[in-house]
């Protein structure tokens, strides 16, 4: 019967729905196609991680209360363990993972947006996130993990939140706060996410204060006691009278970094601070005009400060890779605007377009590529070229290796834990990076068995017998 046909004008609205987010799923797929394909090994401190991986059990991994002020991320431990037993060392498993994950994200953030700014306009903030490249290194790095699984039990804990208008509130509540227990265990830039959530409570959700005041309870008891465990850390650690202590608690230092961050966001390496500041006028504007999306901006804004955190006071040791969970937020407030009439929703697609697609093409992002295609490359060949030439190492050897980059080379974490990894002995003793004379001279005082390792590029010679030659006997 005709009536028991849908309206077909009442499709449009579902086509163009499901169209943007084909679209969505390509843009971030081929985005994350991209940047994934030139990574081809690990490098730096995934070698870290995967050692304890190896080495130490999930019981000495992971513990509930915070043991150290600084590093003490047994959550994303505990995913790059449980990875390393499912995967191995085949890095471009762990690449996928870190890249589910990464959607997984985009997902929640879709979620969490989709009541306040409506389906379609957060579709646009979800694509905008998943293929925001001066934002997403963290997606393509191991040793990042605690950055992605992080955002990730960030973004359940605001969306559980939203789901606790029904009779079983209080036990969504528990699970949110629980959630974000968990994302402070992952790393500590969770630490303020309650001001967060209170702010979507309070200007989005439109709510009492009185209410939010006792619904986020549990939220400031996890963050007042884990405040006070971190405090008694610090204040029993060198990390205040250290000479190397990189925080600054000074305003003008924590403005400099917030508009480092902001700016490196709107790719200031590539175009300049053009961008950056051409958002930055488009917010004040906006918010001027629209006190709806002045709420909306505000929780944006806050939630991209509040999830950079404690990084904001280290001023001698900025990082783009710690922009991934902020970032989710300002491709909220980008987002947000095409929620305000026709002018608005253009200059939001347009930008975000532009975002995406411009950078594409930029000398800045094909420098990027080619310097992790380069250096991973060059990774790969020199550690599959150490066991080509020595094999596995005998039981408690010393390994003396000439002729590498600094940083940049298998063996620099530990140092040797990568061979450690591999052969599974934590005896070995790996010495690198040190001027030849120091190698020779370390080579010939240790006890057999030893070996002398020379790199000619990414091609490691063994130069043991010749060095014993020069030894004084």
């Amino acid at each position: 019967m005709i009536s028991q046909i849908e309206n077909p004008n009442s499709l449009k609205p579902k086509a163009l729905h499901t169209a943007l987010f084909l679209l969505v799923v390509a843009v971030v797929g081929y985005c994350c196609y991209r940047e994934s394909s030139v990574r081809h090994f690990f490098w730096a401190d995934d070698w870290d991680w995967i050692y304890n991986a190896e080495f130490r059990s999930y019981s000495e991994i992971f513990s509930l209360v915070p043991r150290s002020a600084y590093n003490d991320r047994p959550v994303g431990a505990v995913i790059i363990k449980a990875a390393y037993y499912f995967f191995g060392l085949n890095h471009q498993y762990f690449l996928l993972l870190q890249i589910a994950i990464h959607w997984i994200n985009c997902v929640l953030l879709y979620l969490i947006s989709k009541r306040h700014i409506g389906n379609t306009v957060a579709l646009i903030a979800a694509g905008l996130a998943g293929s925001w490249m001066a934002s997403d290194i963290a997606v393509y790095w191991t040793a990042a993990m605690f950055d992605l699984a992080g955002a990730t039990l960030c973004l359940v804990s605001i969306y559980v939140w939203q789901l606790r208008e029904n009779k079983y509130r209080f036990v969504y509540i528990l699970a949110s706060a629980a959630a974000y227990f968990l994302a402070v265990r992952t790393k500590e830039f969770s630490v303020g996410l309650p001001i967060l959530i209170f702010a979507i409570g309070f200007l989005l959700e439109k709510k009492p204060i009185a209410q939010l005041a006792k619904d986020i309870v549990p939220y400031a008891a996890v963050m007042i006691l884990l405040a006070l465990r971190y405090a008694f850390l610090i204040m029993h650690s060198d990390l205040l009278t250290s000479s190397s202590n990189v925080y600054r608690l000074d305003f003008t230092s924590l403005v400099s970094n917030l508009w480092f961050y902001f700016s490196y966001a709107f790719y200031v390496e590539a175009f300049g601070p053009y961008p950056a500041v051409a958002a930055a006028f488009a917010f004040v504007i906006a918010g001027v005009i629209s006190a709806e999306y002045r709420h909306l901006l505000g929780v944006g804004l806050l939630g991209f400060v509040t999830l950079l955190g404690p990084t904001l006071l280290l001023t001698s040791h900025r990082d783009p890779l710690y922009l991934y969970a902020p970032h989710f937020f300002m491709a909220f407030v980008i987002a947000a605007g095409a929620s305000l009439g026709m002018y608005w929703k253009a200059f939001s697609v347009i930008f975000s377009i532009l975002l995406v697609v411009f950078p594409l093409s930029s000398a800045w992002f094909m420098n990027v590529l080619n310097y992790h295609d380069t250096k991973s490359i060059a990774i790969l060949s020199q550690y599959q070229s150490f066991f080509n030439t020595i094999g596995r190492p005998e039981r408690s050897s010393s390994i003396f290796i000439s002729g590498l980059e600094t940083y940049f080379n298998p063996f620099s974490a530990g140092p040797g834990d990568s061979l450690k990894i591999v052969t599974k002995d934590q005896t070995l003793k790996v010495v690198v990076e040190k001027p030849d004379d120091e190698l020779r001279a370390g080579f010939c005082a240790a006890a057999a068995p030893k070996y002398f390792v020379v790199y000619d590029g990414n091609v490691a010679k063994n130069e043991t017998e010749g060095t014993l030659a020069f030894c004084p006997h």
